[in-house]
């Protein structure tokens, strides 16, 4: 390098596993410093501001009870996991919660007129694999 700069690798695209590659999904993560800020950029593309819904002081204090809440966009090129936690939130949980909101972006969205929970049931399974994975990277605790 002739200017003495040196680029930052970006994040991992895939990943070599069993000498295959493996492709990974396509998302970016922002981390948000309150719970009103995830609020804001939940209910902003519809044109409103947390104090607006009627809603939201019930959302708020389910959001701080449990500790942390994500919610993913999908309408951009690369899909955004919005996200807030608590810095007392339990690790396994954020991953738990993290992992859910990938798996909405990962496969095939499963949809039904006579269950509308099919999506969030698939996208819990990603959730548990993530929270598994994590107890086992962080020792097998629990």
């Amino acid at each position: 390098m002739t200017s003495g700069t040196r680029r930052k690798p970006g994040p991992a695209s895939a990943l070599i596993i069993g000498g295959l590659k493996r492709g990974l999904p396509r998302v970016r993560f922002v981390r948000h410093r309150t719970p009103q800020c995830l609020g804001r950029a939940f209910f902003g593309p519809m044109g409103a501001k947390p104090d607006d819904i009627a809603e939201w002081p019930a959302m708020l204090a389910s959001i701080r009870e449990m500790g942390g809440w994500a919610f993913v966009e999908t309408e951009k090129k690369t899909p955004v996991v919005h996200w807030w936690a608590s810095a007392r939130a339990d690790r396994l949980r954020v991953a738990y919660v993290l992992g859910h909101e990938v798996g909405h972006i990962s496969g095939r969205p499963l949809r039904s007129l006579r269950n509308d929970w099919r999506e969030e049931l698939r996208a819990d399974e990603y959730g548990a694999a993530a929270f598994l994975a994590m107890q086992q990277a962080l020792g097998g605790r629990r």
